[in-house]
């Protein structure tokens, strides 16, 4: 049996408590303050020391008392302790000193809704940004996607690179769409295509000038 002190180590807040041995190790105490901290701070940041070790259940409830108010426990700002001690039972809904007692607790449980708050901010903040990782993933797969399958790398492309640019060469003298078509075994709209640079687009157009188009019914100059 034993009277002991229980100090959290972030803030150096106290608790003064009595343990009759029918406690497990690892008790820090059952004040209703202490517990609310304990479980917003964690267990590993609290340290319990012995005061004094009693003979008997009644020494045990008299030396508590000496010792809540030999440190003056109750009255504290850095003290978990709400009550004078002694034999236990309900100390706190008939205290006098109930009203500022649960302002106590209340800025207890106000700290523990901060911590909820911050919390929550934190988890909004780390999904937005999870959220952002995984579109701007989404935006570099595309592009690689797109790269890989660029002209001829297509799968259900008909021509090569160098068919193109044979293309390219033709309509820079002067060609039309139809010949074109034919000669490549494509469609006239894919020939306008690659003319009007909305397909195989990543081919520079620039050394070839200005395509000319002859038109179906006008002559080709030889």
């Amino acid at each position: 049996m034993e009277i002991y002190k229980t100090t959290n180590k972030l803030n150096d807040k106290f608790y003064i408590g009595k343990d009759g041995g029918s406690h497990t190790g690892g008790y820090l105490g059952s004040g209703i303050v202490l517990k609310r901290a304990i479980k917003k701070y964690g267990r590993e940041n609290f340290i319990r020391e012995t005061l004094e070790k009693c003979k008997d259940l009644k020494h045990l409830s008299e030396r508590e008392k000496y010792w809540i108010k030999k440190y003056d426990a109750c009255k504290r700002t850095d003290s978990y302790n709400i009550s004078t001690g002694g034999e236990g039972g309900d100390n706190f809904t008939y205290n006098p000193r109930y009203e500022e007692l649960c302002r106590k607790v209340s800025l207890g449980q106000m700290g523990r809704t901060q911590l909820d708050t911050t919390r929550k901010k934190i988890s909004e903040s780390n999904k937005k940004s999870l959220i952002k990782k995984a579109v701007h993933a989404s935006k570099e797969y595309r592009e690689i996607h797109r790269l890989n399958n660029l002209g001829e790398k297509n799968s259900n492309s008909k021509l090569s690179e160098v068919q193109v640019i044979e293309i390219l060469n033709k309509f820079k003298i002067g060609a039309r769409f139809l010949d074109v078509a034919r000669d490549y075994d494509m469609s006239v709209i894919q020939v306008k295509k690659i003319v009007g640079n909305t397909a195989w687009k990543h081919i520079d157009r620039e050394p070839f000038g200005e395509l000319k188009v002859i038109r179906a019914n006008a002559k080709q100059n030889s």
